[in-house]
């Protein structure tokens, strides 16, 4: 059977100005403000995983290392998220977070990942950068068996995901940072 598309229209550059510009006069954008100053309260001092400490000037050239995960390491990776009810992304995410703890000596740390920052299905079909950049905590790191950071890290992401419109920068600006 044939399925026929159905197109649906893009979102214009001037409406999703527009959205922004209501998401910021509306009360979304207050609750999204006391969420990542909660959030970001009690920040300790920034880590890094570099050699050559946090202090030393950027590289203008990016190091990129990737690699295609075998297919039983893929298939366990998702046998894990659903047996715990999350997904890949939540599982990397903690185990990434445990690994930073682990190498850093800290059992606190925090990630900063990034989102689509888009939230409504037509911002979602616009043209235009509205990516963002979210500060993601895991909290007592080596304290927390593997299934409790797990689901601590889906709890920590879902509300991230639920508070990305509020950009980068403003949280900056907001934690003093």
């Amino acid at each position: 059977t044939e399925t026929e598309l159905v197109e649906k229209p893009l979102a214009t550059m001037a409406e999703v100005v527009a959205d922004e510009q209501a998401y910021r006069e509306g009360s979304r954008y207050a609750a999204d403000r006391a969420h990542w100053l909660e959030q970001v309260s009690g920040f300790g001092e920034r880590v890094t995983l570099s050699r050559r400490g946090v202090t030393a000037p950027l590289d203008p050239v990016n190091l990129v290392s990737s690699t295609i995960l075998e297919s039983t390491v893929q298939d366990r990776l998702e046998q894990v998220a659903t047996d715990l009810h999350s997904s890949a992304a939540v599982i990397l995410t903690a185990a990434f977070s445990a690994f930073t703890a682990r190498r850093t000596g800290l059992d606190d740390v925090t990630l900063t990942l990034p989102v689509t920052g888009r939230a409504t299905a037509k911002i979602k079909r616009a043209g235009g950068m509205l990516a963002n950049l979210l500060p993601v905590r895991a909290t007592d790191v080596t304290d927390k068996s593997v299934r409790e950071l797990i689901e601590s890290m889906q709890v920590t992401l879902t509300g991230a995901l639920r508070h990305q419109r509020y950009r980068v920068e403003d949280i900056r600006r907001d934690a003093g940072l």
